[in-house]
């Protein structure tokens, strides 16, 4: 309220969490800091927990956070606990406790010690054995250091290992998991379309997306989505076999994915080229993939320009919204244009489209800043005409979100006024609970299909002609 949102995202969500990344391990280290830095770093880790969708991240980090503490602090923790249930004398047990317990294990240390050494130093004399003791344990800190090195080594080196492993490389770096660049991407994925061509009649089929596969990972990495292709294609080739749907007519099919999606708010392209057909097309860990197509950076100069494009028309009112899309020299998009929008205004910010509408012959030829209007309920061709890749927008109002706001009793107007919890920690249980479900469920489904050949389940093998 006081600095304003901008500001905010700046100094706190950014600035903040990188001085805190790079302080906050010093302070956790530094004795006389860390009982000060542990409640930062606890609030920090279930922060992210909610905020973001980043896995076991923040809980892994939670539970090796007591390892930067010294090793008898659980001890500590109980005497505390006794001192308050019991009184001083507890305390003085648990101090006698500990003393004799410490006593104890550097007994067996030094008898340990001995006996290992004595068969080996039973021969020489008293220096010598000093010496001789001297000598192995500088071998052993040698050894030790010489691992922690080489373990620093790896680390370095694996952020910049996609040189190597170019067919890994998307818009990022391949082996993402392996670098140290988080929360650094953040996608926008607008159309995944999966085209399946029979080719012994050439009849197009649309898979649903998510048929084999729970998660979208597939869409930005080249390797995944060559292994689910495969995948799809050898699913087919079963339902064919097995006479599992009427639809297949024979066991050669072709396979293409179309993926419209952003980076870091840039404009919607694709990312793959749709007329390459994955199952012949090749992948090799070493090489660069040329079915990825390269990121539109040449664009990356018009986030101002977008900006400013996306505050005016949200300023006409609460419910027109826009769409910002890039596309190749000689590419195509059928965009279908659904009732519930209306007002959809096609604009060209950058170089010269084709457009066509589903019910009309007629061409229009749309330059650089000029607009048309688009008809809904149709299909519209836009076609990238100009020698350099292009870009537009589409403005629209959300007529169903218009409607919904004047209705006294809409669902909207209920979900508004209902109270929210301040940390609904009871709802992000059970929702981890059914992860977990469905993470045990995912397995045995596999389990199975490994051991006695048993198919995914039949709800997810739904498949559409033409797009009905």
């Amino acid at each position: 309220m006081i600095i304003g949102p901008q500001l905010t995202d700046l100094l706190i969500v950014h600035w903040f969490a990188c001085i805190f990344d790079l302080t906050i391990a010093f302070f956790l280290i530094y004795e006389p800091l860390r009982v000060w830095a542990t409640p930062f770093c606890v609030s920090f880790h279930l922060m992210n927990s909610r905020l973001f969708r980043i896995g076991m991240f923040p809980w892994t980090c939670l539970a090796e956070l007591p390892l930067f503490y010294h090793v008898d602090w659980p001890r500590k923790v109980i005497a505390k606990m006794r001192k308050c249930i019991s009184g001083e004398k507890a305390v003085e047990i648990e101090k006698i406790e500990t003393k004799s317990i410490e006593n104890e294990d550097l007994n067996d240390n030094i008898d340990k010690i001995e006996s290992d050494s004595d068969s080996d130093l039973s021969n020489l004399c008293g220096p010598c054995k000093s010496k001789e003791r001297n000598r192995n344990k500088y071998k052993k800190q040698k050894k030790t250091v010489y691992l922690i090195f080489t373990y620093i080594a790896v680390q370095l080196f694996l952020p910049f290992s996609h040189f190597i492993t170019k067919g890994y490389n998307g818009w990022t770096e391949g082996l993402y998991g392996y670098s140290w660049d988080m929360m650094v991407y953040a996608w926008d994925t607008v159309l995944i379309s999966i085209k399946v061509v029979d080719n012994s009649n050439g009849k197009h089929l649309f898979l649903e997306p998510y048929a084999y596969a729970e998660s979208d990972r597939w869409t930005k990495h080249p390797d995944m989505a060559y292994q689910y292709a495969q995948c799809i294609n050898q699913r087919l080739i079963d339902d064919f076999h097995s006479k599992r749907n009427p639809l297949l007519n024979s066991s050669d099919f072709s396979i293409y994915f179309d993926i419209w999606t952003s980076m870091n708010g840039r404009f919607q392209q694709r990312f793959y080229n749709p007329y390459t057909d994955l199952v012949k097309a090749n992948w090799n860990p070493f090489k660069q993939t040329d079915w990825v197509l390269p990121l539109l950076s040449d664009f990356t100069e018009m986030r101002p320009e977008m900006n400013r494009l996306e505050k005016s028309v949200l300023a006409w009112s609460n419910f027109t919204d826009l769409l910002f899309i890039a596309d190749f020299s000689g590419f195509h998009m059928d965009h279908y244009i659904p009732k519930d929008l209306d007002n959809v205004t096609l604009t060209v910010l950058y170089g010269t489209i084709k457009h066509k509408s589903q019910n009309s012959s007629k061409i229009s030829v749309v330059t650089k800043g000029k607009s048309i209007p688009i008809q809904k309920e149709l299909f519209h061709k836009i076609e990238v005409v100009s020698k350099t890749p292009a870009s537009y927008m589409f403005t629209y109002v959300n007529e169903t979100m218009a409607r919904l706001a004047q209705e006294p009793n809409s669902p909207g107007t209920v979900i508004e006024n209902e109270p929210k919890p301040i940390l609904p920690l009871w709802t992000e249980l059970k929702a981890r609970f059914r992860d977990f479900q469905r993470f045990l469920i995912l397995i045995g489904n596999g389990l199975l299909y490994e051991l006695y050949g048993v198919p995914m389940p039949r709800r997810l093998r739904e498949i559409s002609v033409d797009g009905t």
